[in-house]
């Protein structure tokens, strides 16, 4: 992609990002942790941080260059759809169908696990000690802002 698509892209999400948050906001303000409107508004201030650091890394032309380097960034087909995005779209789609069966976070452990050893090219033991940390924070987090189990 050229540099002012980047930063067309970039201004983009970073508008649209915007504007989730705010309708997030009118959901039903932000009265606490445990309102309605908290989950959105937190998702959708992630997405306004990370579309930022999108746009300010386009701005000063980085990530074209980075963008060169991954891997399956070559021409053509790998380009368009690289073997990460393949990887982590059907362990993805594998995580979903494991979610009714074996539950969130038995289902949350393995796919977390399997994800980052994907992605970082093994690691084990590095995979693991993230996911238990990740479902052991969204474990926190629901059973003591929100007081909600999840199953």
């Amino acid at each position: 992609m050229s540099r002012r698509a980047d930063i067309a892209f970039s201004a983009v999400m970073l508008a649209g990002s915007l504007w989730l948050m705010w309708q997030a906001y009118r959901i039903d303000g932000f009265g606490g942790w445990d309102s309605a409107g908290t989950i959105p508004m937190l998702a959708t201030a992630a997405m306004s941080v990370m579309a930022a650091v999108l746009l300010l890394r386009s701005l000063a032309g980085g990530a074209a260059e980075e963008a060169g380097s991954s891997r399956g960034s070559g021409g053509g087909p790998a380009r368009l759809l690289p073997l990460n995005l393949l990887g982590v779209s059907a362990l993805f789609i594998i995580y979903v169908a494991a979610l009714s069966r074996f539950g969130f976070y038995l289902s949350t452990l393995v796919f977390v696990t399997l994800a980052i050893m994907f992605l970082e090219r093994g690691r084990p033991v590095f995979a693991l000690a993230v996911a238990l940390a990740a479902i052991a924070g969204i474990y926190g987090a629901f059973e003591t802002f929100f007081r909600v189990r999840l199953p």
